[in-house]
């Protein structure tokens, strides 16, 4: 696909612009080539918003939020998770059904949040602030299911990466589907790429674990087999030896 400008635009757009284009396009069919004449293009929707985004993150990988090195390590075997989340949606349905088919040892504790609109942004820094007051979690989960970009805005704004940033607890991520992705979800110390993927990441398969040890009660039982007949023979020796030692030794007594 060729995209065929009537004039240089690089002065008034940056990457990461939404625009809205007016034109016309073209096909030529001997080379299937597709041509954009474009007439007027302006800027729309989150455009301008998206160039604040990139300066936010931008500041916080200055800072070292994005770092690798500071990322906390999850625990292997949580006892309690905070999900915070609204009590309503399909995500918090996802994630009890996922960790108890998984691994119905943990607790679950809800902290019910206000997950989009104008008083999200506030409300998640409140129960990440929470979770961490109580200090009776090993792990905390944030999610929410699909939406607009409107819808998913407060993960990318300052005071909820900075709230994930600071918080004690192990903080995994599980905002909208496979192709979003939030400064929180870079910030967080594990993505999930949705709901049940966060919660999947959240506790060890139960199931799993009993297959495992299964495996290795089976492998020890023959390696114990397996050394006692190889050895059996060196017993007898050993135990002919000791015998022929202790009769010759009362002989000569």
């Amino acid at each position: 696909m060729f995209f065929k400008f009537l004039q240089n635009s690089s002065d008034i757009f940056t990457d990461g612009d939404f625009v809205l284009i007016n034109g016309e396009i073209e096909v030529y069919q001997p080379r299937v080539d597709l041509t954009l004449r474009v007439r007027s293009m302006t800027k729309e929707g989150l455009g301008n918003i998206s160039v604040e985004i990139q300066a936010l993150r931008k500041m916080l990988e200055s800072e070292g939020l994005f770092d690798q090195s500071r990322k906390r390590i999850l625990p292997k075997f949580p006892k309690s998770i905070s999900v915070i989340t609204s009590p309503n949606s399909s995500a918090w349905e996802d994630i009890k059904k996922t960790i108890s088919d998984r691994y119905p040892l943990v607790n679950i504790n809800l902290i019910s949040t206000i997950m989009q609109g104008g008083n999200c942004e506030e409300d998640v820094v409140r129960s990440v602030n929470y979770a961490n007051q109580l200090g009776i979690d090993d792990l905390i989960l944030i999610s929410r299911g699909g939406g607009s970009e409107e819808d998913l805005m407060p993960f990318n704004l300052e005071k909820i990466s900075r709230a994930i940033f600071s918080s004690n607890i192990p903080i995994i991520t599980g905002i909208g589907h496979e192709d979003d992705f939030t400064t929180s979800d870079m910030v967080a110390d594990a993505r999930g790429l949705t709901p049940t993927s966060a919660a999947q990441l959240a506790v060890p398969d139960l199931n799993q674990l009993k297959e495992y040890m299964k495996r290795m009660n089976t492998d020890i039982n023959k390696s114990f087999e397996f050394y006692i007949k190889n050895k059996s023979p060196l017993l007898s020796n050993l135990n002919t030896s000791i015998s022929n030692f202790f009769e010759k030794n009362i002989i000569n007594y």
